[in-house]
């Protein structure tokens, strides 16, 4: 009789156990339920103030680019469809330099911090000469009069001055237009190249220009080599990309 009530009191002694311990978890759960809303409600404000400095200084800026845009028109096989169709041939460069002195300024909203940042960019390339019977257009069907080069910058408010171009002997101003067909769509700087066969052999281009951004500054490598270097008061990076 004894070992059926110690074995029982055994039993209810664990059962207790347990029950305290599941009483304690959901106390230590309250303060961890409210300090997880704390710190969603702290990130959710600091992106609001993020982009409310950002809307009046630029976003997150990636620069990609420069590339050069042949229009052409070609036939379609359907015998139905007569009218040819526009196509767009993109080229990207076979070499990029890029170097970027980038100046960080920290902004403050309440307790928020925003990190802001003023960039120098310099891009130096060329592209050798184009193989356009490799991709099989032919000279006779490009648009020479639509041909363009466009650089790629996320944010264009940012920019603090006019961008231009060298390209070859020519100086090109590039300015923000929305391409709204073909490949590579979207707001960018373009500007028209100037026309003929002959300008699209050994270019070299080059172009200087201040931008103001936030958070992040990115440079997409386009190039078939590119070098990428950028100097900061708070960081030195240098990087060297490939492309096979």
């Amino acid at each position: 009789m004894e070992t059926i009530i110690e074995s029982a009191w055994n039993k209810s002694k664990l059962l207790v156990k347990g029950v305290i311990i599941g009483v304690l978890v959901l106390v230590l759960m309250i303060p961890t339920y409210y300090v997880q809303n704390l710190i969603e409600e702290r990130e959710q404000r600091q992106k609001e103030a993020t982009a409310e400095v950002s809307s009046k200084w630029a976003g997150k800026q990636n620069i990609a680019g420069p590339i050069l845009v042949l229009p052409y028109l070609e036939s379609s096989s359907d015998t139905s469809i007569k009218k040819p169709t526009k196509h767009y041939a993109f080229f990207l460069p076979d070499d990029l330099q890029i170097t970027s002195k980038v100046d960080p300024q920290e902004r403050s909203r309440g307790i928020y911090k925003v990190m802001l940042y003023n960039a120098q960019v310099n891009l130096v390339g060329s592209f050798q000469e184009l193989s356009l019977d490799k991709y099989k257009i032919p000279t006779a069907s490009i648009l020479w009069n639509e041909a363009f080069v466009k650089l790629n910058i996320s944010d264009a408010k940012g920019l603090n001055e006019e961008v231009k171009l060298q390209w070859n002997d020519s100086l090109l101003t590039m300015s923000p237009q929305i391409q709204s067909e073909g490949p590579g769509t979207g707001e960018g700087l373009m500007a028209t190249i100037p026309p003929g066969l002959e300008g699209l052999k050994n270019i070299r281009f080059s172009t200087s220009f201040n931008v103001n951004g936030s958070e992040q500054i990115l440079f997409t490598p386009l190039g078939k080599t590119t070098n990428v270097k950028i100097n900061s008061k708070l960081f030195k990076i240098r990087t060297n990309l490939m492309e096979g």
